[in-house]
Protein backbone atom coordinates (compact mmCIF):
# COMPACT_ATOMS: atom_id res chain seq x y z
CA UNK A 1 0.00 0.00 0.00
CA UNK A 2 0.74 3.81 -0.53
CA UNK A 3 -0.36 6.21 1.27
CA UNK A 4 -1.17 9.27 -1.12
CA UNK A 5 -1.41 11.74 1.30
CA UNK A 6 -5.02 13.34 2.61
CA UNK A 7 -6.36 9.90 3.71
CA UNK A 8 -5.60 8.53 0.11
CA UNK A 9 -4.34 5.05 -0.30
CA UNK A 10 -3.63 3.48 -3.21
CA UNK A 11 -2.80 -0.68 -3.86
CA UNK A 12 -0.33 -2.08 -6.23
CA UNK A 13 -0.39 -6.19 -6.54
CA UNK A 14 1.81 -7.74 -9.16
CA UNK A 15 0.85 -10.89 -10.70
CA UNK A 16 2.84 -13.16 -13.25
CA UNK A 17 0.19 -15.01 -15.61
CA UNK A 18 1.53 -17.52 -18.29
CA UNK A 19 0.05 -14.44 -21.14
CA UNK A 20 0.92 -11.42 -18.91
CA UNK A 21 2.73 -9.46 -15.87
CA UNK A 22 -0.52 -7.71 -14.30
CA UNK A 23 0.13 -4.89 -12.20
CA UNK A 24 -3.70 -4.36 -10.26
CA UNK A 25 -3.84 -0.74 -9.20
CA UNK A 26 -6.73 -0.01 -6.87
CA UNK A 27 -7.70 3.07 -4.74
CA UNK A 28 -6.51 7.14 -5.14
CA UNK A 29 -3.61 7.22 -8.28
CA UNK A 30 -1.87 10.73 -8.19
CA UNK A 31 1.66 12.62 -8.02
CA UNK A 32 1.88 10.79 -4.64
CA UNK A 33 2.38 7.36 -6.04
CA UNK A 34 4.21 8.13 -9.12
CA UNK A 35 7.76 7.89 -7.16
CA UNK A 36 6.29 4.13 -6.78
CA UNK A 37 4.43 3.41 -9.58
CA UNK A 38 6.35 4.24 -12.51
CA UNK A 39 9.24 2.49 -11.46
CA UNK A 40 6.96 -0.62 -10.85
CA UNK A 41 5.51 -0.45 -14.18
CA UNK A 42 9.23 0.19 -16.13
CA UNK A 43 10.19 -2.87 -14.50
CA UNK A 44 7.56 -5.03 -15.94
CA UNK A 45 7.55 -3.53 -19.19
CA UNK A 46 11.32 -4.59 -19.14
CA UNK A 47 10.14 -8.23 -19.13
CA UNK A 48 9.41 -8.30 -22.90
CA UNK A 49 6.18 -9.50 -22.23
CA UNK A 50 2.65 -8.28 -22.00
CA UNK A 51 1.63 -6.01 -19.17
CA UNK A 52 -1.48 -4.98 -18.04
CA UNK A 53 -2.78 -2.48 -15.91
CA UNK A 54 -5.64 -3.17 -14.20
CA UNK A 55 -8.09 -0.51 -12.74
CA UNK A 56 -10.53 -2.43 -11.60
CA UNK A 57 -10.26 -1.00 -8.41
CA UNK A 58 -8.79 2.65 -8.79
CA UNK A 59 -11.29 5.42 -7.38
CA UNK A 60 -9.45 8.21 -8.83
CA UNK A 61 -6.28 8.70 -10.89
CA UNK A 62 -5.02 12.26 -12.22
CA UNK A 63 -2.84 13.43 -14.98
CA UNK A 64 0.25 12.52 -13.64
CA UNK A 65 -1.15 9.11 -13.97
CA UNK A 66 -2.25 9.70 -17.30
CA UNK A 67 1.52 10.63 -18.30
CA UNK A 68 2.70 7.68 -16.76
CA UNK A 69 0.67 5.47 -19.19
CA UNK A 70 1.35 7.57 -22.10
CA UNK A 71 5.13 7.08 -21.54
CA UNK A 72 4.55 3.21 -20.86
CA UNK A 73 2.36 3.07 -24.25
CA UNK A 74 5.05 4.53 -26.15
CA UNK A 75 7.84 2.23 -24.41
CA UNK A 76 6.05 -0.75 -25.26
CA UNK A 77 3.02 0.30 -27.67
CA UNK A 78 2.11 -3.75 -28.60
CA UNK A 79 2.54 -5.09 -25.05
CA UNK A 80 1.04 -2.19 -22.74
CA UNK A 81 -2.82 -2.33 -22.60
CA UNK A 82 -5.03 -1.20 -19.69
CA UNK A 83 -8.42 -2.37 -17.82
CA UNK A 84 -10.94 0.02 -17.18
CA UNK A 85 -14.39 -1.85 -16.84
CA UNK A 86 -17.48 0.09 -18.32
CA UNK A 87 -18.62 1.00 -14.62
CA UNK A 88 -15.39 2.04 -13.71
CA UNK A 89 -15.65 5.35 -11.94
CA UNK A 90 -12.11 6.53 -13.70
CA UNK A 91 -13.04 5.58 -17.22
CA UNK A 92 -14.67 8.46 -18.03
CA UNK A 93 -10.99 10.76 -16.96
CA UNK A 94 -9.85 8.84 -20.21
CA UNK A 95 -12.39 10.02 -22.72
CA UNK A 96 -12.19 13.52 -21.59
CA UNK A 97 -8.24 13.32 -22.09
CA UNK A 98 -9.62 11.78 -25.50
CA UNK A 99 -6.90 8.82 -24.49
CA UNK A 100 -9.52 6.05 -24.75
CA UNK A 101 -8.81 6.00 -28.15
CA UNK A 102 -5.08 6.18 -28.09
CA UNK A 103 -4.31 3.67 -25.63
CA UNK A 104 -5.10 -0.37 -25.71
CA UNK A 105 -8.63 0.02 -23.39
CA UNK A 106 -10.29 -3.20 -22.34
CA UNK A 107 -12.98 -3.81 -20.29
CA UNK A 108 -11.86 -6.64 -19.03
CA UNK A 109 -8.56 -9.28 -18.25
CA UNK A 110 -10.41 -11.78 -20.07
CA UNK A 111 -10.83 -9.64 -23.35
CA UNK A 112 -6.56 -8.69 -23.32
CA UNK A 113 -5.79 -12.27 -22.70
CA UNK A 114 -7.78 -13.11 -26.19
CA UNK A 115 -6.00 -10.06 -27.64
CA UNK A 116 -2.89 -10.78 -26.81
CA UNK A 117 -2.79 -14.53 -27.09
CA UNK A 118 -4.59 -14.41 -30.79
CA UNK A 119 -1.96 -11.89 -31.53
CA UNK A 120 0.64 -13.85 -30.90
CA UNK A 121 -0.57 -16.87 -32.54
Amino acid sequence: MVNTGEGGIATLVHESLPWAEILAAGGELDLAVVPTFGPALEKLLGHGVPVVLDLSGCTYLDSTILRVLVGATNAAPNRFAIVVPAEARVRRVFQIAGLDGALLIAESREKLQQHFLTKSS
